[in-house]
């Protein structure tokens, strides 16, 4: 659909129509858990945020007149559940809720490691997530959120300054004392394994698409949607590549 309302060229290699008892695949799906309004479980893409590298997505939306449904991420009463304890509400995740540190003999921490709760503190500051700490060195959301801003700019220096390294190889360049063992636990409380060794544009990109670092307008306000019509249409499979 997209690469048709870009006028594309494209071929369809494989499609296939299917029904909820024989899924073969697809990116977009809904699975109905109740008769309830809300008593669905969404498995795949379903939401999507607001923000100019997803301005293609909505303005197609926008021109199929599908509903746009705001996307809680959470509420006052959300409740996580891990290492056996369960915590609710926002307010409670602060600090180590969840007994991470308790698993780690304090006279054998790893050194230079930070506790749990700066871990993500820490992982930010190297990427320079907008609110970080300040630093005199060039990180790469930098390139997003100075004052003259040029997209394209932005991108070439990205891709030229911080191609070559992994997320791992960069926060061993950007903390000099953080060593093997050190990154390796702020990647299992970060995120999880094997996460570090992608590329660091790789993240970035991620970043850039899901949390924009600039501020809001009204054309990117930023929010999460539902797409309605899509949420709950979508059970098809189909394999096409552009030919152009």
């Amino acid at each position: 659909m997209m690469l048709h309302y870009l006028q594309v060229p494209f071929k369809v290699l494989e499609a296939a129509e299917t029904s909820p008892s024989r899924r073969l695949g697809g990116h977009l799906f809904t699975q109905h858990v109740g008769d309830g309004t809300w008593d669905y479980f969404d498995v795949g893409a379903m939401r999507f945020p607001n923000t100019p590298f997803m301005k293609r997505t909505f303005s197609l939306a926008d021109e199929l007149d599908v509903k746009r449904i705001p996307y809680a991420m959470k509420a006052s009463n959300t409740f996580t559940h891990y290492n056996g304890r369960q915590v609710q509400g926002v307010s409670a995740l602060s600090g180590d809720p969840y007994g991470v540190a308790r698993y780690v003999d304090p006279d054998n921490r790893i050194p230079n490691a930070p506790l749990p709760e700066a871990v993500h503190r820490s992982v930010s500051d190297a990427l320079g997530v907008p609110g970080s700490s300040p630093s005199a060195r060039l990180r790469p959301l930098d390139l997003f959120t100075g004052d003259n801003f040029d997209l394209d700019l932005a991108f070439q220096q990205l891709y030229g300054s911080f191609d070559k390294y992994t997320m791992r190889t960069w926060l061993q360049e950007y903390y000099p004392s953080w060593t093997v063992a050190v990154i390796n636990w702020c990647e299992r409380i970060d995120r999880s394994r094997g996460w570090y060794d992608r590329a660091l544009v790789e993240t970035v990109l991620e970043y850039l698409a899901f949390s924009w670092p600039r501020e809001s307008t009204p054309s990117f306000d930023g929010k999460w949607y539902c797409f309605w019509r899509i949420l709950f249409l979508a059970r098809s499979h189909v394999l096409i590549v552009a030919t152009r």
